[in-house]
């Protein structure tokens, strides 16, 4: 309404949702604070007005959870008295099949960085190249890595746990220079396909799946395809 620039800040100590029309004003900016404690007041007013800070640091989060629409929560009639996770339409990154209103892992800073995958030949791991594109600011970054069963489907034997996406490893890099890339790797590979069965034992089960490396930007993210048995994992061409 006031055409300008605005931030809005939320203190919460759980999942909230937004009205729509909030939402669609194309000078918004949101930042979730948590519920930040003492010092939180100050942190945020550095963050956000410091500007010689914010140009050393530039250092943000990645929210922890899965943000629903408000439509989406109204309409998925979700039951909050039931613990199974996997209840249609899910919750969590690892059941959710709607469309959220912001992905776990999401996060922006003043800076716009670039990913690309570097897959090893034996399949082994996965280097991973984050590319700062700010042309003035340092800045921090975050990688996850998920993995999935490919085309959704899941191997002979396997949990339903791994119906959707697994995260299995992170990465925070950073500080990144002004115009620098940075590589990370993620290893190994075949250990990243083992699921715990009703034992609490883990197990690899044969079959294809696909690594998702992300930024927090689900249309941005890297997918690669591996068959992956006891013996050792394969690329598998898209």
């Amino acid at each position: 309404a006031l055409g300008k620039p605005t931030v809005l800040i939320l203190f919460h100590g759980g999942i909230v949702t937004l009205p729509p029309d909030i939402l669609e004003s194309p000078n918004l900016a949101v930042v979730s604070a948590g519920y930040p404690g003492f010092f939180g007041s100050a942190a945020i007013a550095r963050a956000l007005f410091d500007r010689p800070s914010v140009l050393a640091t530039n250092r943000w989060g990645k929210t922890p959870v899965t943000w629903y629409s408000e439509s989406g929560w109204a309409d998925a009639n979700f039951d909050m008295l039931s613990f199974d996770m996997a209840k249609p339409p899910g919750r969590t990154h690892r059941y959710y099949t709607g469309k959220p209103q912001w992905p776990f892992g999401v996060g922006l800073s003043y800076s716009s960085t670039s990913l690309a995958a570097h897959p090893s030949a034996d399949a082994h791991h996965i280097d991973a190249t984050v590319t700062n594109d700010d042309a003035v600011r340092a800045t921090d970054e975050v990688v996850f890595l998920f993995v999935a069963p490919a085309r959704g489907t899941l191997p002979a034997g396997a949990p339903a746990a791994a119906l959707r996406r697994t995260l299995v490893s992170f990465h925070r890099i950073g500080p990144i220079a002004p115009g620098a890339a940075v590589k990370t790797t993620f290893s190994p590979v075949p250990r990243m396909v083992h699921f715990h069965n009703i034992d609490g034992k883990p197990r690899l089960h044969a079959g294809e799946y696909e690594f998702f490396l992300s930024t927090g930007d689900v249309a941005t993210e890297v997918r690669l395809r591996y068959w992956c048995d006891e013996a050792a994992c394969r690329g598998v061409s898209v």
